[in-house]
């Protein structure tokens, strides 16, 4: 309201939305402001990563989103946001490429719990118990212990460790 013209509010009010419609408020309605906000800051500024990042998360196909995404990573390399969104889109037919992301992402902000949240989880679902519990280890905010726990209780109850899961 005090800025029209500021891309970097539509970029945040975007991912503001996005991560809202994660969390399941999935109408058409919050589908048309994300992409509302994504295209207001798309067209404010272009080359800005974070309305790239917004552009990626309302493109109709993989290969749309991948190259918005990779647009905000050649502008800003220090970008872990983008990194870490790279790695949950190839998530979904490349676990081993997505771990290289998210370390991508982490390398870059060593803080970042979601993300070092969503490498657990990969790591878990390729059976690499030992490496998801050292990265676990590391995450830190209150935020997201019941997610470690239940992600190291899932690793236990894998490796046929009831009594640990318990």
């Amino acid at each position: 309201a005090a800025d029209a013209g500021l891309a970097e509010a539509y970029a945040g009010l975007a991912e503001a939305i996005h991560l809202d419609m994660l969390l399941g408020s999935r109408t058409p309605e919050r589908l048309e402001q994300l992409k509302s906000a994504a295209e207001r800051a798309y067209q404010l500024d272009p080359d800005l990563p974070q309305a790239n990042l917004a552009m990626g998360f309302t493109a109709p196909t993989l290969r749309e989103t991948l190259q918005y995404m990779r647009h905000a990573v050649d502008v800003d390399p220090s970008y872990s946001d983008a990194y870490h969104q790279i790695a949950d889109q190839i998530a979904l037919f490349d676990l081993e490429s997505s771990i290289g992301f998210y370390r991508k992402s982490l390398a870059i902000d060593r803080a970042y719990d979601m993300n070092r949240l969503d490498l657990l989880g990969t790591l878990r679902v390729l059976n690499r118990g030992d490496e998801a519990r050292r990265d676990a280890a590391e995450i830190r905010g209150e935020n997201f212990a019941d997610r470690k726990t239940a992600n190291l209780a899932l690793i236990d109850l894998e490796e046929h460790k009831a009594d640990a899961a318990l």
